[in-house]
């Protein structure tokens, strides 16, 4: 059955979508049904995703599956604004999805209509119920094939937009050539890359227990004499700047944290030359290389795998 919703068109676009959610979650309510599966129109799925996402919610009592599908007008990035969800009902009665609605029971209810699938989400935590992301990048056979069979094989980790020719680039976040979510085991065979780069905070953005299931990632998917070059922030370096240039003190904090603009951007943690060294040597990285940085507060390592 196809029902046309009549929203004022003079509302923005992430506002119409909200009150196109909250009718479509009193019509989940009022018939009964177990939950919501929300598939935007723009979106391109396989034909048994349905019944995917029942499985995940089954198998772990999700109460919430997203599954990242492909945007055609996105250029190859995957769409995580829930563009393809299933929510059981349970959280769907006690939460709405407006925000006048939402303001009356959460103090931390966003200004605006962006981020509401986030806002969501972490109210749906507080509740106690809980979720997860299906990516469908977790498979290389998505990368175009020149970059699926290049050769050499090289990595850019954490590429935002600075993207590098020659490299799959990949972010948590697009644009980028592969989406992942680096926490996660890397959709790449052992052995494979040739080279993997990085630079930023790439590092800093992981907890330390999520930092050795990086690392480790990093090193098998490495070849025997493969080259891993990171440039990274001195912890060291950037602490004893805020202490001591206060002018600029704002800039250094924001550099220590990051700059928290959207829900990836978190400093997690900090490393020096020597922590760092010693933490690729626990994974077989030796040969280790300072080069010069192009700026006083970051390091510039390269390294290589051994056999």
């Amino acid at each position: 059955k196809l029902e046309h919703l009549e929203i004022n068109q003079n509302l923005s676009a992430g506002e119409r979508i909200s009150r196109s959610r909250e009718i479509i979650r009193n019509k989940v309510l009022s018939n009964g049904y177990d939950a919501w599966f929300s598939w935007e129109c723009d979106q391109i799925v396989p034909a048994h995703t349905l019944g995917e996402l029942i499985k995940v919610i089954k198998s772990e009592n999700f109460t919430m599956v997203s599954y990242n599908s492909w945007g055609k007008d996105m250029n190859g990035r995957s769409n995580t604004a829930f563009s393809c969800a299933l929510i059981l009902r349970k959280p769907l009665e006690k939460y709405s999805f407006l925000l006048e609605e939402g303001r009356k029971t959460d103090p931390d209810a966003p200004n605006s209509w962006h981020g509401g699938e986030r806002w969501f989400r972490e109210r749906l935590v507080k509740a106690g119920g809980s979720f997860i992301d299906v990516d469908i990048n977790k498979s290389i056979e998505h990368l175009p094939s020149e970059l699926k069979n290049a050769k050499p094989l090289r990595l850019n980790l954490g590429c935002g937009d600075k993207h590098r020719k020659g490299y799959i680039n990949i972010d948590i976040q697009g644009p980028c050539d592969l989406r992942h979510d680096f926490r996660t085991p890397w959709p790449f065979v052992d052995v494979s890359v040739d080279e993997i780069f990085t630079e930023g905070n790439f590092p800093c953005l992981f907890s330390p227990i999520e930092w050795r299931g990086v690392k480790r990632e990093m090193a098998r998917v490495l070849k025997t004499s493969g080259k891993l070059e990171i440039i990274f922030l001195d912890f060291e370096y950037i602490l004893k700047a805020f202490l001591n240039d206060k002018e600029q003190r704002d800039w250094w904090w924001m550099t220590i944290f990051s700059a928290q603009d959207n829900q990836w951007g978190f400093s997690k943690n900090g490393f020096t030359y020597e922590k760092l060294t010693a933490d690729l040597s626990e994974e077989g990285m030796a040969d280790f290389e300072r080069m010069q940085p192009e700026e006083p507060y970051y390091i510039h390592l390269i390294c290589y795998k051994q056999s």
